[in-house]
């Protein structure tokens, strides 16, 4: 057995980027025995029930969400390079490679924006608090407060359909003046 502390990263889509989870949205750090045969998996399963209370987080329910493991630096481990050789990660090879007395490993996670835009219901559209504090300080449930989440994501979910639609749109005509510029040059 090894002890190892585990925290969490939930990605960030405005910063881009992977961020902490502090202990007052339900991370934090927490100190945890897990057998030196463990895999990624393994782990990511411990770190899910440690922080996914029945499924659910501050951030959404974890069907709707992509799970990974981090180290210290915050870098992907999925697997791990000895000698010049690709190796799947096993808690134990982690632990021989970096030679640390203290290993600390993150679960990271980011919703699935298509897959919750999909599962949203027209039901759900709802108008959006700016934050969760104030949505409690207005006296809304964490049910309502979860809804306008999914709202918010479905908005995003809307904005990226409309760019990719506009997108496609330009292609179309960039394509057809191109084929119109052939057909003169032939000529």
């Amino acid at each position: 057995m090894q002890k190892v502390q585990l925290g969490w990263l939930h990605f960030d889509n405005e910063k881009q980027s992977f961020v902490s989870v502090q202990t007052a949205k339900g991370g934090g750090t927490r100190e945890v025995d897990i057998k030196l045969t463990a895999d990624k998996d393994n782990i990511i399963d411990i770190a899910m029930t440690i922080f996914f209370n029945d499924g659910n987080s501050n951030f959404g329910p974890e069907q709707l969400m992509t799970f990974g493991l981090a180290n210290f630096q915050h870098e992907d481990i999925s697997t791990i390079t000895i000698s010049g050789v690709h190796l799947a990660f096993i808690l134990q090879r982690y632990v021989e490679k970096c030679k640390m007395s203290r290993v600390r490993l993150y679960l990271t996670s980011k919703v699935n924006i298509l897959d919750v835009v999909s599962l949203l219901k027209p039901a759900d559209h709802k108008p959006a608090s700016s934050s969760k504090l104030e949505g409690k300080e207005c006296g809304l449930n964490d049910d309502t407060i979860k809804s306008q989440t999914m709202s918010k994501l479905e908005e995003r979910g809307k904005i990226i359909s409309e760019q990719d639609a506009t997108y496609e749109k330009s292609l179309a005509t960039d394509r057809a003046k191109r084929e119109k510029l052939m057909k003169e040059v032939k000529l």
